[in-house]
């Protein structure tokens, strides 16, 4: 029964990430709280180990550990939107403007 549970919490999960209801920096910790309240952790060790040690242990992994994380997210951007990127920077600097003029 656990096991079940856990699969279908991770399967619930996964699906609001794929739909894109549900970022996956807020889901990953959601999901260690929920696993954890499964298996009928105590409140206290939820507090103190899911929560607070897990939360360090995340921050070095999205911060230190994984510089990809911010350049992906940064590439996301460009690949979605790439035309209101282009139209911010060629406002911001004249040269990258469409137009075959020269630059200056």
């Amino acid at each position: 029964m656990i096991t079940f549970l856990i699969i279908l919490t991770f399967i619930a999960f996964a699906a609001l990430m794929i739909s894109r209801r549900m970022p996956a920096i807020l889901a990953v910790p959601a999901m260690a709280v929920i696993f954890a309240a499964i298996v009928q952790t105590p409140l206290s060790q939820i507090l103190n180990q899911v929560i607070a040690a897990g939360s360090t242990r995340l921050a070095d992994a999205y911060m230190t550990r994984r510089p990809s994380i911010f350049a992906g997210a940064i590439l996301g951007v460009l690949i979605t939107r790439p035309r209101e990127m282009f139209q911010q920077l060629s406002s911001a600097v004249p040269c990258l403007q469409l137009a075959s003029t020269p630059c200056c």
